[in-house]
C-alpha cells in the first residue's frame, strides 16, 4: 500500500482528482521539475489511483477519476473502498443532481444520474453493512467501525427510523467513544496509513448528536453538545480533534469544520424543521 503521508512530511497534501492522471504527471515533471515520489496503478494497471510528486518543497498528491462502477470491490479487484467517499460524496452528489432537474426545472442527464445513485445506494446497502452487528462498516466487505456512517441519515441516504441506521448508531458508542466523544474510527488498524492518534474527531462527535436526536434521543443529543461546548476556548474557538485524556485540543485549529458541525447541530436540536430533519423526510430508497 502507498504511504498516504511521503517520508519527511507531518500531513497530508493537497489531492488532485483529475481525468488522466498519467499525463498529468508528466506535464508535472517537463513544466515544473517535479520528481515522481511513489505511484500506485489499479489492479488492471490501467489508470493511476494514487501518485505522489515533489515539486520543490512541496508535495502533490493525484490520481484519476472514476465512475461508481469503476470503484466497486470486484472491478477494483478486491480494493478496499471507503463509504464515506460514496455515502458522503457519490450518492449524495447524484442524489442532488436528480433533484435539481425534477424539482428546479434544470437540465442535465436526469436517467443517467438517477442510475448512478439508484447504483450506489444499492451496493452501499450490500457490500458496505455488517447484518450480523447491524451496522455500517468503514468500507466494502470489512468489519471496521467508522463514525463518517453517522452521515448516513444526515444526508438523506436512509431515514434516521430506519434499523440500520440506530443499529449503527449503537456500534458507534459502543466501539468509538473516548470518554463520551467519538473517534472517526480505531487509528491502531493502520488502515490510512496514518500515524495512531488518541484524539476524538470532534466533526463526528456533533454527528452523534445530530444522530442521538433525530432517533428520538433528545437528551442525550443535549447533553454530548453541552458537552462539545464546553470544549472551546476562552473565545469559542474549536481544534479539528480533542484529547479527553489530557483534556487538551489536537489537530487543525481553528477548525472550520468544526464550527459548521456545530451550528448544524445546534439547529437541528432547535427547530423541528431543520436541514437534517428535512433531507431524511425526502429519503426514499431503502
Amino acid at each position: 500500500m502507498t504511504k498516504q503521508i511521503p517520508d519527511g512530511f507531518h500531513t497530508i497534501t493537497p489531492h488532485l482528482v483529475v481525468s488522466d492522471a498519467a499525463k498529468a504527471i508528466e506535464f508535472y515533471k517537463k513544466a515544473l521539475g517535479a520528481q515522481e515520489n511513489a505511484r500506485h496503478m489499479t489492479p488492471d494497471g490501467k489508470a493511476v489511483m494514487h501518485a505522489q510528486l515533489k515539486i520543490g518543497n512541496s508535495m502533490l498528491m493525484l490520481g484519476n477519476e472514476f465512475q461508481p462502477h469503476c470503484l466497486s470491490p470486484k472491478s477494483r479487484g478486491g480494493t478496499s473502498v471507503t463509504m464515506n467517499l460514496y455515502v458522503d460524496n457519490a450518492d449524495a452528489t447524484f442524489d442532488r443532481a436528480v433533484k435539481a432537474v425534477e424539482e428546479f426545472g434544470l437540465e442535465g442527464p436526469v436517467d443517467r444520474w438517477r442510475t448512478c445513485r439508484d447504483d450506489v445506494h444499492r451496493e452501499v446497502c450490500e457490500h458496505g453493512f455488517d447484518a450480523e452487528r447491524n451496522t455500517f462498516t468503514q468500507s466494502y466487505e470489512s468489519a471496521a467501525l467508522d463514525a463518517s456512517t453517522l452521515m448516513i441519515p444526515l444526508v438523506g441516504f436512509l431515514p434516521p427510523t430506519d434499523p440500520r441506521v440506530v443499529g449503527t448508531v449503537a456500534a458507534v458508542e459502543r466501539e468509538l467513544l473516548i470518554d463520551g466523544l467519538v473517534a472517526r474510527y480505531d487509528s491502531q488498524d493502520d488502515t490510512d496509513g496514518l500515524p495512531p492518534c488518541e484524539g476524538a474527531f470532534l466533526p463526528c462527535s456533533f454527528w452523534l448528536a445530530d444522530n442521538l436526536a433525530m432517533i428520538g434521543r433528545g437528551a442525550d443529543a443535549e447533553r454530548l453538545f453541552e458537552r462539545l461546548l464546553g470544549l472551546a476556548n476562552d473565545v469559542g474557538l474549536l481544534s479539528e480533534e480533542y484529547d479527553p485524556v489530557g483534556g487538551r485540543m489536537l489537530g487543525n485549529f481553528p477548525q472550520a469544520f468544526t464550527h459548521v458541525s456545530l451550528v448544524n447541530t445546534a439547529t437541528n436540536l432547535t427547530q423541528a424543521s431543520s436541514p437534517a430533519r428535512h433531507r431524511a423526510a425526502s429519503s426514499s430508497q431503502a
